[in-house]
C-alpha cells in the first residue's frame, strides 16, 4: 500500500501490505509501473509526485495519493522531475487549500500548468531522472543488506531503553562529540568490532 511518504522518499517493497482479496475490490486505486503518482494531502508534501518503477510490483495505494497516466507523448519522469522543481512546487502549492493541512482535489491538480518541451528533450532529462531513482532504490536496499549482515555478525546488543544514562569512561570523549555514539549499544558494537580485529 503505497503512502505519501513513500511518494516524497522513495518506495518501499517491504513496507505496508494488503490482501489479494483487499486489492482486488479497490482496482480502481491500483498501481503499475510507468503510473505517476501525485501526493494530495500533507502541508510539506502535497504536490510532490514520483513515478512507480517497472520493476516493483503491482500495488494500491491510499486516497492520500492521486494515480496519473500519460500517454506515450509525454515522458512521466520529466512531468515528475517538473513537478518537484521550484516552479513545479510554487505551482502546486498555490492551487492547494487548507487550514490545517494543505489537499488538492483532482480538479485542483488537472489545473497545475506543467512546461511541455519536446518529447526528446522531455526523455533527455527524464532518463537523468530515471538513472538517479534507480541508484537511490540500489543504495537503500544496499543499506539495508549491509544493516541486516551486521545485526547477523554482533551479538545481541543491550537496549538503550532501560537506563536513562551510559556511563563511560572519560577517556572515550576525546573521540568523538555527538552523544548518539556513547549509547550502550553503539559501544558494545565497537568493543564486538575491536575484539574481532585482535583477533579474539
Amino acid at each position: 500500500l503505497i503512502t505519501r511518504g513513500e511518494i516524497a522518499n522513495g518506495f518501499d517493497a517491504q513496507g505496508v501490505h494488503i490482501t489479494a482479496d483487499a486489492h482486488s475490490r479497490n482496482m480502481r486505486s491500483e498501481v503499475i509501473g510507468g503510473d505517476l503518482l501525485v501526493a494530495v494531502r500533507g502541508s510539506t508534501s502535497v504536490g510532490v509526485a514520483r513515478v512507480y518503477p517497472d520493476y516493483m510490483p503491482t500495488a494500491n495505494m491510499n486516497t492520500a495519493s492521486a494515480r496519473v497516466r500519460l500517454t506515450d507523448a509525454v515522458d512521466s519522469y520529466w512531468v515528475a522531475g517538473f513537478l518537484n522543481s521550484y516552479v513545479g512546487r510554487i505551482n502546486s502549492l498555490r492551487l492547494a487549500n487548507g487550514v490545517n493541512q494543505l489537499n488538492m482535489n483532482m480538479e485542483e491538480l488537472a489545473a497545475v500548468p506543467i512546461l511541455l518541451p519536446p518529447i526528446e528533450i522531455q526523455r533527455l532529462i527524464g532518463n537523468k531522472i530515471r538513472k538517479a531513482e534507480r541508484l537511490h532504490a540500489i543504495a537503500i536496499s544496499s543499506r539495508d543488506q549491509a544493516t541486516r549482515l551486521i545485526a547477523n555478525a554482533l551479538p545481541a546488543l543491550p537496549s538503550n531503553k532501560v537506563d536513562r544514562c551510559d556511563w563511560i569512561d572519560s577517556s572515550t570523549l576525546a573521540q568523538r562529540l555527538d552523544p548518539k555514539y556513547y549509547k550502550a549499544n553503539y559501544l558494545a558494537a565497537r568493543r564486538s568490532v575491536e575484539a574481532v580485529a585482535n583477533g579474539q
